[in-house]
This record gives C-alpha cells, structure tokens and sequence, in this order.
C-alpha cells in the first residue's frame, strides 16, 4: 500500500514538473515571439538577403568578366540558390529553430529585460539602423575577401606545388 502512495506521489510529481516545464517554455517562446516582431525580424531578414544577392551579383559580375554567357548562368544559379535559402531562412525550420533557442538560452526575465531594451529608445535605434550596420558589415567582409584572395591563391599554390614535390621525390 505503502509503495502505491509513493508511486502515486512520484507520478504527481513528475506530472507537475512537466507541466510547469511546458507552461514556461510556452510562455518563453511568446516573448520571443514579441521579441521577434520588435526587431522586425522578417524585414530585417529581407534586407539581409537582398543585400546579400546584390553582393553576390557583384561578386560574380567582377570575376567572370566578358563572359556574358557564363555571366547569366551563374547568376541564375546564385539567385536559385540564394532564393532557398532566403525561404529557409524565413519560412522553413531555421526560424522556429532560432525560437526555440532562445527560449532555451535565456531565462524568462532575461527575455522581458531584452524586450524591454528593444522597445527603448536606443533598442528602437539599433534596430532601425541595423540595415545599414548590416549593408556596411557586408561591404567590409567583401573587402576582406577581395583583399586576401591573392594570398590565399598563394597559399594554396604553394601547398600544391608542395604536393607535386613530395609526389616527385616519392617516385624517384
């Protein structure tokens, strides 16, 4: 007898900690909700990918110059692919992931002092200039890359001319 009492009272309790486990994930995953529409996050994503598309156009116009042919099949290609993962990125997985995360990182009073922030004047700020923050973030990272891909061809260069040496020196 006493042993169903035990069994009863574990069952209780574990019922009730599961119950308040998804009742604070539930509310938790509604703060990020508010959160994710403070921040405008599906028009943020929106520019992030236009920005990125244009970029990437850029980039491919730069590197496969006077080939118009190759030109326009490479940016097909790029545009389907950037186009998937916009609508992956927006209305796939990847978002309701990122919910969940956040849910699971922060606490509840975390989530409202950030909401809290982000509907303040400075929060308000960060988000309207995010846009341009992010168009600036992804000039610099092209610049970046512009700037290093002569050094990382000569890298690779000489790791390959390495390769044929010891490939050489092995058949001798």
């Amino acid at each position: 007898m006493k042993s169903k009492q035990i069994l009863i009272m574990a069952f209780i309790l574990i019922f009730s900690f599961t119950v308040v486990a998804y009742a604070d994930e539930a509310s938790k995953l509604k703060l990020v909700d508010e959160m994710f529409a403070i921040l405008k996050l599906d028009s943020q994503l929106n520019i992030m990918f236009t920005q990125l598309k244009e970029m990437q156009r850029r980039l491919l116009l730069d590197k496969l110059k006077g080939d118009k042919e190759l030109q326009f099949e490479s940016e097909k290609m790029m545009t389907e692919l950037l186009d998937l993962l916009e609508k992956e990125f927006t209305q796939g997985t990847y978002l309701n992931n990122c919910k969940k995360m956040y849910a699971e990182v922060f606490t509840e009073k975390e989530l409202e002092g950030i909401i809290q922030f982000y509907k303040s004047e400075a929060g308000q700020a960060l988000i309207k200039k995010m846009p341009e923050m992010l168009q600036k973030v992804f000039s610099m990272a092209d610049q970046l890359a512009k700037d290093l891909q002569p050094k990382i061809e000569k890298i690779m260069q000489e790791y390959r001319d390495r390769k044929k040496g010891n490939k050489k020196e092995g058949s001798a």
